[in-house]
């Protein structure tokens, strides 16, 4: 059985999306969200009772079990045609599922996350005899560290650098904070090249699939999906759902996005960047834009050198508001962040190019 670690490259890449799209497929086995696998080992290292690992795992996601109890921001309690159905999965069926599946195994990770997986499948009515992969939606780059010794692939999202970057000012950043941290901007500004210096420590294999062409030209790369990973091409692969109730994005796109978009359009907004930034952007991750086949708003040769130095307007916007604020312990870390932002983006490893999917 294939475990796939599913990690967004960039900000707002659709990895959430990607996993709506596999929902309803009879040979994959996901969690309907989020799985922080780094933490939930940790709190299970030592526990031999197989009645207690499943109990560790409910009460660290229980939203799974009933997705009212969901955050706001992902809207699982608003599904269906009429944006008013959720899904509740019998958690003594998922417990009963759990230790029959380890029943006569080595309680080791890959089998305890193999199991937690199929469990939850088979609990929420699926044929587990039919799964083929496992999709474990990690989230964060830091967390493959859990698991680096399990055999898996990983599938990176990604989306044009600069939209990713304004999606996630004008979406994420200022969600219900007035005042924005300076970590989430510095961690979704190097995030692509945190994941190209990794991978050069760890020996997996790995694919990238964007955003657009989940949207612009879905069937193709589903499918493409579905060769490289022997999986049968369903037509439920261009539906959004989870628990097979349509799902309509999260709160952070201030609408409701039924599913795959075929006039999807990259957007930038221009009055989050300097000209300068969007130099810089697009000359650090040239390799990004160039193997991947996304197209430049930048034409300015001549930028001054000093110009690398300077801070990217949102990083002044995140001082400023923090100054006004007087958030002393946030002013310290915007330029601590803006320091190791500029040592970050000055080493990239851009020799690696991932399979496209």
């Amino acid at each position: 059985m294939k475990l796939i670690v599913l990690i967004p490259i960039t900000a707002r890449s659709g990895s959430e999306f990607f996993q709506s799209l596999l929902d309803d497929h009879d040979q994959i086995a996901q969690l309907p969200g989020f799985f922080y696998v780094d933490e939930f080992l940790t709190k299970v290292r030592n526990v031999k009772d197989l009645d207690l690992i499943a109990h560790i795992f409910i009460n660290s996601y229980e939203e799974y079990f009933d997705s009212r109890l969901k955050s706001e921001m992902e809207r699982h309690d608003r599904l269906g045609v009429n944006k008013n159905e959720f899904y509740i999965v019998n958690k003594d069926k998922f417990i009963n599922c759990f230790k029959e599946i380890l029943k006569d195994k080595k309680h080791n990770n890959q089998n305890i996350i193999q199991a937690i997986n199929l469990a939850y499948a088979k609990a929420s009515g699926k044929d587990i005899s039919k799964i083929k992969v496992i999709i474990l939606q990690i989230h964060h780059l830091h967390r493959v560290h859990s698991i680096k010794n399990l055999e898996f692939d990983i599938v990176f999202t990604c989306r044009h650098p600069l939209s990713s970057i304004s999606s996630y000012i004008d979406n994420l950043a200022y969600y219900k904070k007035k005042i924005p941290l300076p970590w989430p901007f510095y961690y979704n500004s190097v995030r692509i090249n945190e994941c190209f210096n990794y991978l050069e420590k760890i020996d997996k294999e790995s694919f990238l699939i964007k955003l657009e062409d989940l949207h612009l030209n879905n069937e193709n790369t589903m499918k493409n999906f579905c060769k490289i990973f022997n999986l049968e091409y369903k037509k439920s692969m261009t539906l959004s759902t989870f628990h097979n109730k349509l799902w309509w994005g999260d709160a952070c796109s201030k609408k409701d996005l039924n599913g795959v978009n075929t006039n999807f359009k990259d957007k930038i907004n221009y009055k989050n960047f300097f000209k300068k930034d969007l130099f810089i952007i697009e000359n650090k991750y040239s390799f990004i834009f160039n193997n991947y086949n996304y197209q430049k708003s930048s034409n300015d040769k001549n930028i001054f050198k000093i110009y690398y130095f300077l801070p990217f307007k949102f990083e002044l916007i995140i001082f400023f508001k923090n100054l006004i604020n007087f958030k002393i312990k946030n002013i310290i870390m915007s330029i601590y962040y803006f320091f190791k932002r500029l040592l970050k983006m000055k080493k990239l490893k851009t020799e690696l190019k991932l399979k496209k999917i």
